[in-house]
């Protein structure tokens, strides 16, 4: 936990000078505060997380500066998204996913980084469900997209591996289960 706290402390400090030099509608200082959330949630502070996340990406939807598509609101959508489903709440982190996902611009593309990073968070939360059949399809789809887009040994290929291998796991058990 020391480094965490250290981590913590050096978000928190980089958080409040930005927002003093920069102002709380700066991109940079929403993207400290998205950084800053994550650590609480790695500290185990869920519910200030999570508050620190929605006050982010509620304020960036709101905000003409930012809207709906712009990387910051992406980036506060996927990480609450995250801490949703760290919160065993992934239903409400698919909804959100999806809108997230709809609100992307057509001209990234089907295999832009920030669609394939929100759609492997979706298949996650898709097996969370126990919907894994779709989860195993969406998984596979990221993963031939990363492989096209990246190469094998980019770390959001290996991630794509990763995220299969458990959902297939999780898709094994289910159907032994059921048998």
């Amino acid at each position: 936990l020391g480094q965490y706290s250290d981590a913590l402390r050096l978000d928190r400090t980089t958080m409040e000078t930005r927002n003093k030099i920069l102002g709380m509608e700066h991109p940079y200082t929403r993207e400290t505060t998205i950084s800053y959330a994550r650590d609480l949630l790695d500290c185990g502070d869920y519910a200030g997380s999570e508050l620190r996340l929605r006050r982010t990406y509620d304020h960036c939807l709101a905000n003409k500066e930012f809207g709906p598509s712009s990387p910051t609101t992406v980036n506060a959508g996927r990480a609450l998204s995250g801490a949703l489903l760290q919160l065993g709440r992934a239903q409400e982190a698919e909804y959100l996913t999806r809108t997230v996902l709809a609100n992307l611009p057509s001209e990234e593309g089907s295999a832009s980084p920030n669609r394939l990073l929100l759609q492997l968070g979706l298949a996650s939360m898709l097996g969370a469900q126990g919907r894994t059949d779709e989860a195993c399809d969406l998984a596979r789809q990221v993963l031939d997209d990363c492989r096209r887009l990246f190469h094998d040994k980019h770390p959001y290929t290996v991630a794509c591996y990763a995220n299969l291998a458990v959902l297939l796991y999780a898709a094994n058990e289910v159907a032994s289960s059921l048998a």
